[in-house]
């Protein structure tokens, strides 16, 4: 289980998909990344990633971001965006 993150601009429809690092899809394409009351902070907690997973954030069809789910410092998986 893991926590994907994403800071972006308010008010936008976001979606991700989960992938392995072999490029399995472990979450569905198109997967609702929603936006926490206007904060510009878009999260949710997907059961089907793990450290060491890729997500790769969308707007519509345009790749905004993404990268490699990591630990935080309180344990939590979250995409590290370099």
């Amino acid at each position: 289980m893991a926590r994907v993150g994403f800071v972006f601009r308010t008010g936008k429809t976001l979606t991700y998909e989960g992938l392995s690092p072999s490029g399995s899809v472990l979450t569905a394409a198109a997967t609702s990344l929603p936006e926490v009351a206007g904060t510009g902070y878009y999260t949710v907690v997907d059961a089907n990633l793990s450290v060491g997973d890729i997500a790769i954030v969308r707007e519509g069809s345009n790749e905004v971001g993404g990268g490699d789910i990591t630990l935080t410092q309180t344990g939590e998986g979250v995409p590290k965006i370099e």
